[in-house]
């Protein structure tokens, strides 16, 4: 929850190098100009040897409060679940309204950091998706309502 002048290379080895397992991140694009202007992202990183994954969202200023974070989030926390993660956990300012605002509208449970003043703990439990279920519209929907 720092801002990095340059990102030394096992950090940027890290967040490029995603394997859609125990690593995912989604973006949201907008095309200007002839470029793609990255807007949004959701990623999770499973916890080693554990069914717990940690997630962060995040989304440029000018489109927050237009439901990105909620709909990336919502397909993040599906695909956890297609993968056998339990838990997402993750940790916000406890000054970020609109995080906490969007996680307890998702479902999670919020206390405050231990160790760390002015940090709060989001946590929520995932179900397994039945045998050959995908995640549809209305699960997405739900998760994020």
């Amino acid at each position: 929850m720092a801002s990095l002048r340059e990102a030394p290379p096992e950090l940027m080895r890290r967040f490029t190098q995603i394997d859609y397992a125990d690593h995912v991140a989604l973006v949201a694009e907008v095309f200007a100009n002839g470029r793609e202007i990255v807007i949004a992202e959701a990623r999770y990183v499973r916890k080693a040897d554990q069914p717990v994954a940690e997630f962060a969202v995040s989304v440029a200023e000018p489109w927050q409060g237009k439901r990105l974070a909620s709909l990336l989030l919502a397909k993040l926390a599906c695909r956890a679940a297609h993968v056998g993660i339990e838990r997402l956990v993750g940790e916000t300012l406890a000054s970020n309204a609109r995080m906490l605002a969007l996680a307890r509208k998702a479902g999670f449970t919020i206390r405050p950091g231990g160790e760390v003043r002015g940090v709060m703990l989001l946590e929520r439990g995932l179900s397994p998706p039945r045998a050959g279920q995908m995640c549809s519209a209305a699960e997405i929907g739900a998760f994020a309502a």
